[in-house]
């Protein structure tokens, strides 16, 4: 079955889109995060787990597998998808991803000016921090709409241009895109958390064990500072 989800070349098709779609829906979750942790701080942090995220992390992976399983149906031309076919050209996972995509430009807007017009900073070290996060929210959110802006406007247009000029270059921002994602997602991820930066630390000074002590008691004293400043609100 050479055209199928199950051949090799499907396979391969299955896994970039699930990969992809698993990235796309990890930054969705990521600028909700940041959405409700803005809107309703305490509620937010109440409800939030370790437990919860492992819970999100699970429906996220099983979402993208079922909306690239209907994806490479849609564009199969195996007799396991042939009763979908009269849908290819309105391909209803286009529609949803283009939906959660304007729901991700709604969030980052909206967190974006939060930080910047909200927060309302009292001395230069707050002033400070929420300079460093809205720059860190910036170059993640630019990512993303720059790496998955052209996945989107190519989903809907390329039953139009197929075999043009038009089509290869939108297959070729598309690919650029999504590759760029894989590889700066992790590294803003790093930047973005305290705890990645400090595990990472402690990993490059594994061999000097000063130093890994130096960053345990900055990571100490960081996180008994962020627990008492929670219990207080």
């Amino acid at each position: 079955m050479p055209n199928s989800v199950f051949g090799s070349k499907g396979t391969k098709s299955f896994l970039v889109h699930l990969f992809t779609q698993v990235s796309f829906l990890v930054i969705t979750a990521f600028n909700l995060d940041r959405f409700l942790a803005f809107q309703q701080p305490m509620d937010y942090y109440n409800i939030l787990s370790k437990r919860l995220v492992y819970i999100v992390c699970m429906v996220l992976w099983i979402f993208a597998v079922v909306l690239s399983y209907i994806r490479d149906c849609l564009m199969s031309s195996d007799r396991v998808c042939n009763r979908y076919s009269q849908m290819e050209i309105t391909n209803p996972v286009n529609y949803i991803f283009f939906f959660i995509f304007l729901l991700n430009l709604l969030m980052i807007g909206y967190n974006l000016y939060f930080i910047r017009f909200k927060l309302g900073p009292v001395d230069f070290y707050k002033t400070r921090s929420a300079t460093n996060t809205f720059r860190k929210v910036s170059v993640m959110s630019g990512t993303f709409l720059v790496g998955y802006l052209p996945m989107i406007v190519w989903s809907f247009c390329h039953n139009y241009i197929v075999d043009t000029p038009a089509d290869t270059a939108f297959r070729f921002a598309v690919g650029l895109g999504q590759y760029a994602n894989y590889l700066m997602d992790p590294i803003w991820y790093v930047l973005r958390f305290r705890e990645c930066r400090y595990q990472l630390k402690l990993l490059l000074y594994t061999c000097k064990k000063d130093k890994q002590e130096d960053i345990m008691r900055s990571r100490t004293e960081h996180f008994a500072t962020f627990s008492i400043e929670k219990y207080m609100r």
